[in-house]
């Protein structure tokens, strides 16, 4: 979002008043827009119709190419580069990873954070070693 909005939606939500900088236009918008907003923790968020009790954080524009970078570059990235994401992979030959005995490789995942567990489980940790195929999940707090 861009910061103009993002900062007007800000101050009308936390004062009741519109910001003196605005012209009549932005101020019908913003008074249009705020409806769909709240703030949590000095942030913008926007209200979730399909579940209330998870808003979705507004990203400033100056927030975007962190973003991107995290979610598709950074080594631990749940998408692999923006390239990546872009090939064919049905088109691609398969390449089987070689291993040649238990514990020579093994992979991790985690999802997280999730809603809190009454037994304070918030995390998913995925770990599998490739060489032995059955995955046996187990349960942790921590």
């Amino acid at each position: 979002m861009d910061l103009t909005t993002y900062y007007s939606l800000i101050h009308f939500l936390t004062t009741h008043s519109m910001p003196t900088h605005l012209d009549t236009q932005q101020r019908a918008s913003i008074k249009q827009k705020a409806r769909y907003f709240i703030i949590l923790n000095d942030q913008l968020y926007k209200k979730n119709k399909n579940n209330p009790n998870r808003p979705i954080r507004v990203a400033k524009e100056n927030e975007i190419e962190d973003i991107l970078y995290h979610m598709h570059s950074d080594p631990l990235a749940g998408h692999f580069s923006i390239d990546e994401m872009g090939k064919n992979r049905c088109n691609e030959p398969l390449h089987p990873i070689k291993v040649g005995q238990p514990f020579d490789r093994l992979g991790m995942d985690i999802v997280r954070p999730l809603p809190k567990t009454k037994n304070g489980n918030m995390y998913i940790v995925i770990a599998t070693e490739h060489y032995m195929p059955p995955r046996i999940p187990k349960r942790a707090i921590n």
